[in-house]
């Protein structure tokens, strides 16, 4: 027990990273027009969705029928999105992103 306590790292987190998103996917969707349309399956209802995020860490999604268009949007939507957290002073750090199509 007390080697796993010796290892053990202390990490503090904030809201500031969830408001700060908030605030990011809504100029997204609102300014830049990117949004993706879901339709929940228990409600019924029809809501637009730019991605997840938790504190630091953020999913984008883009949807389409031509993944040469849906990759275009995701490098717009990218760009946007890095744009924006480099005016409020975060990055986007190149180690911890990933793609998926």
């Amino acid at each position: 027990m007390f080697a796993t306590l010796q290892r053990m790292v202390h990490r503090l987190r904030t809201e500031f990273g969830l408001v700060l998103n908030s605030v990011i996917f809504k100029i997204i969707r609102e300014k830049g027009g990117f949004s993706v349309k879901f339709c929940s399956v228990l409600s019924k209802s029809l809501f637009m969705l730019v991605g997840f995020s938790y504190v630091d860490d953020c999913d984008l999604i883009q949807s389409g029928e031509d993944p040469l268009v849906v990759a275009q949007s995701m490098q717009r939507v990218i760009q946007q999105w890095g744009n924006l957290m480099e005016v409020t002073g975060g990055a986007l750090a190149p180690d911890r992103s990933w793609w998926y199509l």
